[in-house]
């Protein structure tokens, strides 16, 4: 690995002579060609968020992850000058993919099941990525950016990942607030701002509040379905109330942005 870091860094230095960096971004399917005296790219890439976790007969679901964050160092010599390399961005519960180079895994789908017959379910862990796990998803004191109260002890944010952000929990106690989704990570592509985020958790249908997702993630819905993630921010859904028939919202696609020197 640490070759392949050097390599690329001795491309930049022998090569930024009167060359520019380069990036191009996708938010959608498509292709990366590869240029002349290019070996070595830098490629960041997203998976799609987690759906939401399905509310309804004494559950609030839990809030959906965040997908997982690559920022990797890619050789691509094995792919001739001018051939293309397929990129195709990750929907719902769906990885992000640079070829067979390179896959950010989809975030964790946001729990259902009742903890106790009170509680809510537990949100969705985000996607792993390269040395680190995704941030855990809430339940039992993980994160801790929501209210929890006696009566339902087990409500937490989502774990924030260093590579994709836990849901929260769902929160079904009265009055209860679903947990928030854990925070995302910041994207060095074009379009900026945070990915990966969590999905906030579902609440109670009479009188809770959903939790909030975190970057681009969903809320968590109050006698109503989560909110779906914003596109292309890999961020969970948002879990649903404890209502018959309520679902969680769907995860956002994710993005990937290739960056060399030419």
């Amino acid at each position: 690995m640490w070759a392949i870091i050097l390599s690329y860094l001795l491309q930049i230095l022998q090569s930024s002579k009167g060359k520019q960096s380069r990036a191009e971004e996708f938010l959608s399917d498509g292709t990366w060609t590869r240029p002349a005296n290019v070996d070595f790219v830098r490629v960041v890439a997203v998976g799609g968020g987690g759906t939401g976790g399905n509310g309804g007969g004494g559950r609030c679901g839990g809030g959906g992850g965040g997908g997982g964050f690559f920022d990797a160092i890619i050789d691509v010599t094995g792919t001739p000058v001018g051939d293309a390399i397929a990129v195709t961005i990750g929907t719902t519960d769906v990885a992000t993919t640079f070829g067979a180079l390179l896959s950010a895994p989809a975030g964790g789908v946001g729990g259902t099941n009742s903890l106790d017959g009170v509680n809510g379910a537990c949100g969705g862990g985000g996607g792993a990525g390269v040395g680190a796990g995704g941030g855990g998803g809430g339940c039992g004191g993980i994160g801790g950016n929501a209210t929890s109260s006696a009566a339902n002890p087990y409500v937490s944010g989502g774990g924030d990942g260093t590579v994709g952000g836990g849901g929260g929990a769902g929160g079904c106690a009265v009055a209860e607030t679903g947990g928030a989704g854990g925070i995302g990570v910041p994207w060095p592509g074009p379009t900026g701002g945070f990915v990966g985020g969590g999905g906030g958790g579902g609440s109670e249908n009479a009188s809770g509040a959903g939790g909030p997702g975190s970057s681009g993630g969903g809320n968590g819905g109050h006698a109503s379905i989560g909110t779906d993630a914003v596109a292309n921010s890999g961020s969970g859904g948002g879990g649903g109330a404890d209502a018959a028939g309520i679902a969680g919202g769907d995860g956002g696609t994710g993005k990937l942005v290739v960056i060399w020197e030419a």
